[in-house]
């Protein structure tokens, strides 16, 4: 698989979320994780029909600070996925069993075939 933001990926997401930025979550803090989210499927090279990152919730929030949103304090991170989740850039499973020797519970979160079907046309239209 190919590197999801080239300047054809951007064009795409900011079109997506135009109306999610500064809703309280800025562009950068988007870019910020897509960012992350692209190196760790970089880690994934052993099946390229399934690329998918393992989140465990209680670890990553806590790297990004919190937002106010109607005066409740909410983590950031989660805002940015659930943002994505719901303009169908992100799909995930369901909480998965306890793997051996990790604590707690993780999904697994990958681009949307929605997604990425939109990437593959804006290529096609835009090389």
């Amino acid at each position: 698989m190919q590197k999801t933001f080239n300047n054809t990926g951007t064009l795409l997401v900011d079109s997506i979320l135009q109306d999610s930025y500064d809703n309280p979550t800025p562009r950068k803090d988007f870019l910020t994780f897509f960012l992350w989210f692209e190196s760790k499927l970089s880690y994934k090279i052993s099946d390229e029909d399934f690329k998918s990152v393992e989140i465990y919730n209680h670890t990553e929030r806590p790297k990004w600070e919190k937002i106010s949103i109607n005066k409740k304090q909410f983590w950031k991170f989660n805002q940015i996925i659930k943002t994505l989740f719901d303009k169908r850039i992100l799909t995930r499973t369901g909480w998965l069993a306890n793997i051996p020797n990790k604590q707690g519970h993780a999904r697994m979160y990958s681009y949307s075939q929605a997604f990425l079907n939109a990437l593959n046309y804006a290529i096609i239209i835009n090389p």
